[in-house]
């Protein structure tokens, strides 16, 4: 599926996306970003995506709304201490893993013969609600792998992988304190998820600002280009 370059959000559209992740769930909220960057997106048209293929598409959006540096701020797994991570796609291959296409294909499995196709988005909302971990990974399993005798659930995991690398990424990384190596898993939907909450709050504080100096409508300050918004704030606090 082919849906061009992800749209510039605005000002509501960020808002609306912010409360989103508050009351759906990852999966089902990853859909809807995805129909707001691309607006010619149908829901199921996303729901057969490839989890590698929504996360760059997601990717991609997030380049478009903030550039291409990427910074997190994790934990270090040894002393504790709080580190700041910074890199671009292209630091850590993303903007180089081939295109991942749906469908079955046969495969070899552990050394048995399967069909097998990559996980989509609407096989992880099949099963999002199951709260047993390996229940879940059996049931995922059953959707997307067909072998006689069936496989285990860490063979097909390590399948899945070289079939759809960018669905799960990790981050190497040494923390600059205590010097320790550690891999940091990357998870596109909560990063995106949580830059658009930060947008959408400092976009909510212009508005008060804003309404509080000039008396200004809450629509009338979101219809704004952000530069004007950004020059009016300044003003008012000036």
């Amino acid at each position: 599926m082919t849906l061009g370059a992800p749209v510039q959000l605005g000002a509501e559209e960020l808002i609306e996306l912010s409360e989103k992740a508050s009351s759906m769930s990852p999966g089902w909220w990853s859909v809807a970003l995805i129909r707001a960057g691309f607006p010619h997106a149908r829901t199921e048209d996303v729901l057969a995506l490839p989890v590698g293929a929504r996360d760059r598409l997601i990717l991609a959006l997030r380049r478009r709304l903030r550039g291409d540096q990427f910074w997190s701020e994790p934990s270090c797994v040894q002393c504790g201490e709080v580190f700041e991570l910074k890199f671009t796609a292209a630091e850590i291959g993303l903007d180089a893993l081939p295109e991942v296409e749906a469908g079955f294909r046969d495969v070899a499995v552990a050394g048995a013969a399967a069909r097998l196709r990559p996980v989509s988005v609407g096989d992880l909302l099949a099963v999002e609600r199951i709260s047993d971990a390996e229940a879940a990974a059996r049931a995922l399993g059953a959707r997307v792998c067909e072998a006689e005798g069936g496989v285990s659930v860490e063979a097909l995991g390590d399948a899945l992988e070289e079939l759809d690398p960018m669905a799960d990424i990790w981050l190497e990384a040494s923390c600059p304190e205590c010097g320790a190596g550690q891999s940091i898993a990357f998870d596109p939907v909560y990063f995106a998820a949580r830059e658009i909450r930060q947008m959408a709050g400092r976009i909510l504080r212009d508005v008060v600002d804003l309404a509080r100096v000039f008396r200004w409508s809450e629509k009338d300050i979101l219809a704004m280009p952000e530069a004007r918004r950004a020059y009016y704030v300044a003003e008012a606090s000036a």
